[in-house]
């Protein structure tokens, strides 16, 4: 069902005909020697344990793919031709593992672009949500971009792009440098418009916490306290 949700995103999104669909990564099936047919699109679930190696081979020729990818490590690695597509959708695979995924392709001009729509229609298909362990929270720039940046965008129905100038990829801020600590997974440092773009992206972002407000007996109160 997650398969064929994607699907259909895919084909409606990028203008793909169904009928030209290939899955070399079905069992039993061999990435680098299946027939590539002019026209046809890579629409698949890879090995994430080689994932950047299958991306390279695409890549490199010039292959159509829209290929799901690790969500947490989705910027990590030098990518010249393709897009990553942030949605951390909770994604139960056959053998029962659960991983935060989201998806990478060269189909789509930018480095990176959210899909909100995307993010609904898996939110909707997976049924179980994993549940997440209470993890540190970090701050960074407003010139930084990660993957989870992205899925909470996408997540709120914002569209953000980022082209190909407008971000180079790191791995960790040199103010991290002494702690040890790194960007999981990887980031991208953003180019004065593109921050400025992701700043006013983020404005839209809906603000769900709810304010409790003194009363005028409460301040009178305050204000008589020493």
């Amino acid at each position: 069902e997650v398969y064929n949700t994607v699907l259909a995103w895919v084909v409606q999104e990028y203008d793909i005909n169904p009928d030209k669909i290939i899955r070399p990564f079905f069992p039993g099936g061999d990435y680098q020697n299946a027939k590539y047919l002019d026209g046809y699109v890579v629409v698949d679930n890879p090995p994430f344990s080689i994932f950047k190696e299958i991306c390279n081979f695409y890549e490199e020729r010039d292959i159509p793919f829209f290929l799901f990818s690790p969500h947490l490590t989705g910027l990590s690695g030098e990518y010249k031709k393709s897009c990553f597509i942030p949605v951390c959708a909770d994604v139960i695979y056959e053998n029962g593992a659960e991983v935060k995924t989201s998806f990478r392709t060269n189909l789509d001009p930018m480095l990176v672009r959210t899909a909100p729509e995307l993010h609904v229609l898996l939110k909707e298909t997976c049924s179980k949500i994993k549940k997440t362990r209470n993890l540190p929270k970090y701050r960074y720039p407003q010139e930084v971009f990660t993957a989870t940046i992205g899925a909470k965008l996408s997540s709120c129905g914002i569209d953000y792009r980022i082209p190909r100038s407008g971000a180079v990829f790191i791995r960790r801020l040199d103010s991290q440098i002494e702690s040890g600590k790194t960007l999981f997974g990887g980031g991208l440092l953003l180019s004065k418009k593109a921050a400025a773009e992701k700043a006013a992206a983020e404005k839209k972002i809906p603000d769900d916490t709810i304010a409790w407000e003194l009363s005028d007996r409460e301040r009178d109160l305050v204000n008589s306290l020493k």
